[in-house]
């Protein structure tokens, strides 16, 4: 009779522990789950602001109210945001064309895709 009070008392330990463990898993996994989210809603507005400076750099101003460069046209936003022109990445479609040598820049924090107006012919 003893052993069997004591292997109950045991089994119900166990549950109850995986219990706790199951419910530790679940918080934790909520709270990544938030922090994911916080991150990624910093990352699109930072992302959408830079969009919106490049196509203001587009239309011949610059957020911070300088020109853009007379080196290169502007051909696409990539949406992006980013501090340095390392952070930018050449999408292949650009990469695979003729018409120009595309390359990347990072324009008043966004990424933007570029061709050298020497290039066009400074059309």
């Amino acid at each position: 009779m003893n052993k069997e009070k004591i292997l109950k008392i045991s089994l119900i330990t166990i549950a109850v522990v995986l219990i706790l463990i199951a419910l530790i898993n679940a918080l934790d996994f909520y709270f990544q789950q938030k922090t994911w989210r916080q991150e990624n809603a910093q990352f699109e507005e930072r992302s959408r602001q830079a969009a919106s400076l490049l196509s203001n750099s587009s239309s011949g101003d610059l957020a911070d109210g300088s020109q853009p460069s007379d080196d290169y046209q502007v051909e696409a936003s990539l949406g992006t945001a980013c501090q340095l022109e390392s952070d930018c990445v050449l999408p292949m479609e650009y990469a695979v064309q003729s018409r120009c040598p595309f390359t990347v820049k990072c324009i008043s924090g966004g990424c933007a895709v570029v061709c050298p107006l020497d290039y066009y012919g400074g059309e």
